[in-house]
């Protein structure tokens, strides 16, 4: 298990991670920038591949609707 901190504060990430994606990542409540990550030892590659995917697309996305 570990916590990473995001770029920057993501509210609503763990709600589009679960709706958009079908991942269970629970992010601070708060509003602040961390992310806690627990694998399991069954948990492949491809999955963390995928999670990384998912994040990298939904922050993303969080900057261009900033940016409009």
């Amino acid at each position: 298990m570990a916590a990473v901190r995001l770029p920057r504060p993501a509210p609503g990430l763990s709600d589009r991670l679960f709706t958009r994606h079908q991942m269970e990542i629970p992010v601070d409540a708060r509003g602040t920038d961390l992310l806690r990550l627990s694998v399991a030892a069954y948990t492949t590659r491809e999955e963390i591949d995928r999670l990384l995917a998912a994040l990298a697309r939904e922050l993303d996305s969080e900057d261009r609707q900033q940016d409009e």
